[in-house]
């Protein structure tokens, strides 16, 4: 799995800043990048794109290797890129998009201000013992191969997203569960993109790259790591100058 930031944006709670993906200076890294990730000859690309969009998908694919210009967003400029590099007939879409809010959660916190207080307070402090003072300016002052290592680590897997999930558990009582619906929510969709990746593999794949938003690693790897079928590989040696 690679993870990465949105590039063209999204409605994300974690939102960065690419300096335009489009210019000719992130251009050129983004190749940097997908030479690095060509390494691990991936049998097939699996996206982060709503399964249900699977034949738009391939057809913006298709019209990519006709001569078409890529979009920002990472399907396109990492994916499609990698998938014609590697002469891939296809990509495939494995994402089951849906919200994750609720009323519930919401309703707990109106009454209960100091536990939102208190929430808040333990992001605020997990943010600045785990990541960068900001890391938008680190992107912004770094090339993406860099970034990508950075936003790969361990250290960084702790807080894209992860932090906020399990910080928001505790909002319920009685029989209002809104914190650990938010969070129900938020692992039934990753338990789908893997349900997703499984009906993609075929005899014979050995290696399926899956690139999707950093902060859907760690959940990811967890059911990963419990499927007999497969082995989670991080991509950070693929990352690393002159490895093979």
């Amino acid at each position: 799995m690679l993870g990465t930031f949105h590039m063209a944006g999204s409605s994300d709670d974690v939102q960065r800043d690419a300096n335009d993906v489009l210019g000719p200076a992130r251009q050129e890294q983004v190749m940097e990048l997908v030479d690095h990730m060509a390494r691990a000859r991936p049998d097939k690309i699996a996206l982060e794109a709503d399964v249900k969009a699977q034949h738009r998908l391939n057809e913006a694919y298709r019209a990519y290797r006709a001569g078409a210009a890529l979009t920002r967003n990472e399907r396109q400029q990492l994916g499609f890129r990698l998938a014609r590099m590697l002469n891939h007939d296809s990509v495939y879409a494995v994402d089951y998009p849906q919200g994750i809010g609720n009323d519930s959660m919401g309703a707990f916190y109106e009454r209960h201000p100091d536990v939102r207080d208190r929430t808040n307070a333990l992001l605020m402090s997990a943010a600045e013992r785990l990541q960068p003072p900001d890391d938008d300016s680190l992107l912004a002052a770094s090339r993406l191969l860099e970034y990508f290592r950075w936003i790969n680590s361990e250290r960084a897997l702790i807080t894209e997203g992860n932090v906020a999930m399990y910080a928001r558990i505790v909002a319920g009582e009685g029989d209002n569960y809104g914190g650990a619906d938010l969070y129900t929510k938020w692992f039934e969709r990753n338990i789908r993109m893997v349900h997703h990746v499984a009906r993609i593999v075929k005899p014979g794949d050995r290696r399926i790259l899956f690139i999707v938003g950093a902060g859907h690693i760690r959940p990811l790897r967890d059911v990963f790591d419990l499927a007999p079928q497969f082995c989670p590989v991080s991509p950070l040696p693929y990352l690393t100058p002159n490895v093979r």
